[in-house]
């Protein structure tokens, strides 16, 4: 059996986004039998701890943020106290991923990067955040032999010899039985998801603007459900709610109550500008809301979306103007109970298929040979 060390930028205690990325690979690597332990950005103490299948991590612990330097010093050190075969590095900074680089020569064991985005400088506040991503995605990731890479985009820009491209992944157990099915009456509400927090990369305010538009001329009523921020925390930032439409805001969700919302909406979605973060992306959300039956809304350019288009697991939108196509779409769904359910299934399908660690033993044994 051999141990695997997995660090770098994600959260445990309780689990981020990029942290439930990290668990289910860990699950293939524990499948494919490995010994995985976890060194989280918030670690209590600086010491990697095993991974546990049955655990979720999602109870809060006694955990902070570390400085990169510290994570730095702090990854150094776990790779002395344990004889690690792999160390697999989650979107590290330059200078972690750097470090890891040269103490694989030491040391001998092979390093592995998991990249999963590719920022825009527009998103950046400073100069020295600007360098740092040139200086990642230029030189020190190529630097690499070995990747797990979430999009057929980076792993052409990334050009490293041994790569597989994982999307996503959810927890089997977590994916509905059975198929959702939908039967839209008058006077019904329907309901749209988007979890996260609204920013530079997800244009959740389009959506939000669209159906403040179009709401008066349907035959039922939207509700757009925000999981992650808190209704202060979005003021001004929406439309004002009429009978028509509304904003409910459901602050920081626990997995379990984050799934419950999921099943209780018609359509999430994930509204990207049609540039290099969006190609270079796979929002975890957009499978967590397959795993659940409910289709996802995107605009036309969407990169991550056109294999999904092959599952009707979403539902396309003319990005020039998206409130008529959203107005269009929703009237063509609402009418035809058959067309509703059959995206639905095929969101169950897609997610059953793709973004599971079973489909990807194959491709975790490749990029750790």
């Amino acid at each position: 059996m051999t141990c695997i060390l997995y660090a770098g930028n994600f959260r445990l205690n309780p689990v981020d986004a990029a942290g439930k990325r990290v668990l289910e690979l860990s699950l293939g690597m524990h499948l494919l039998g490995h010994e995985v332990y976890l060194l989280p950005m918030n670690s209590a103490n600086g010491v990697p701890v095993l991974f546990e299948p049955g655990n979720l991590y999602e109870a809060a612990g006694d955990c902070r943020d570390r400085s990169y330097r510290d994570i730095v010093s702090t990854g150094i050190r776990a790779t002395k106290s344990r004889s690690y075969s792999h160390v697999i590095l989650y979107n590290p900074s330059s200078a972690l991923a750097l470090a890891c680089l040269v103490r694989s020569k030491v040391s001998g064991f092979k390093a592995v990067l998991d990249c999963t985005e590719w920022y825009e400088s527009s998103h950046l506040d400073s100069v020295h955040a600007k360098l740092e991503v040139i200086a990642r995605m230029y030189v020190i990731y190529r630097m690499f032999r070995r990747a797990i890479l979430v999009s057929p985009f980076l792993d052409s820009q990334l050009s490293i010899a041994n790569s597989a491209v994982i999307p996503p992944l959810v927890r089997k157990d977590r994916i509905l039985d059975g198929p959702r099915e939908r039967d839209f009456a008058t006077g019904d509400t329907v309901r749209f998801l988007y979890a996260g927090f609204p920013g530079a990369k997800d244009k959740v305010r389009l959506l939000a603007d669209s159906l403040h538009e179009i709401a008066p001329r349907l035959p039922f009523a939207c509700e757009l459900h925000i999981a992650g921020p808190e209704h202060s925390e979005l003021a001004n930032l929406f439309p004002a709610s009429t009978d028509k439409f509304t904003t409910v805001a459901h602050g920081r969700l626990k997995s379990e109550d984050l799934v419950t919302l999921y099943q209780q909406s018609d359509f999430s979605a994930v509204f990207r500008d049609d540039a290099r973060y969006e190609k270079a992306g796979f929002p975890t959300k957009a499978v967590e809301s397959w795993a659940q039956g409910v289709p996802v809304m995107v605009l036309d350019h969407s990169t991550f979306a056109r294999n999904a288009s092959a599952f009707d697991a979403v539902v396309t939108l003319n990005s020039t103007d998206i409130s008529s196509a959203l107005a269009q779409s929703l009237t063509s769904l609402y009418s035809s109970r058959s067309a509703y359910n059959k995206k639905s299934r095929g969101a169950l399908q897609l997610a059953r298929e793709q973004h599971v660690a079973e489909s990807y033993l194959d491709d975790i044994s490749k990029v750790l040979r």
